[in-house]
């Protein structure tokens, strides 16, 4: 049984921090049996912000502010949860890594540089 009224939420933003706090403050409210009434606003005319996929020359590229990386294991636990693991693809050896685009060519960064922050970043390009 619902208890009480429903409490109203707004979540502002359509990108990968909305669409969760979405998705978990709906699990939150079924596991406690709260009623909710919950609206996203999204000013663009996609879900998912600065997060996309692009096809470039049949390279698939990962964009945005954090490229989906398995080794963050939250991030991994919510694609299981949602039950997006058959969709997840995993880079093949050969163009695995780190690239830049530069004025539209794609510069593959030295290893160990998948998760550092370069300061000079155009020597590499």
């Amino acid at each position: 049984m619902l208890l009480g009224r429903a409490s109203e939420v707004v979540v502002v933003g359509g990108g990968i921090s909305g669409l969760s706090t979405c998705y978990y403050v709906n699990e939150l409210a079924a596991r406690t049996k709260q009623m909710i009434h919950l609206t996203l606003i999204e000013a663009g005319n996609r879900l998912g912000g600065k997060i996309v996929t692009d096809v470039n020359d049949g390279m698939i590229i990962e964009g945005g502010p954090d490229s989906f990386f398995t080794l963050k294991a939250y991030a991994l636990d919510l694609c299981k949860e949602l039950g997006l693991t058959d969709d997840l693809v995993v880079a093949d050896s050969e163009s695995k890594g780190t690239y830049i685009l530069n004025r539209g060519k794609l510069s593959k960064l030295p290893e160990g540089t998948s998760r550092a922050c370069l300061e000079n970043y155009s020597a590499f390009c």
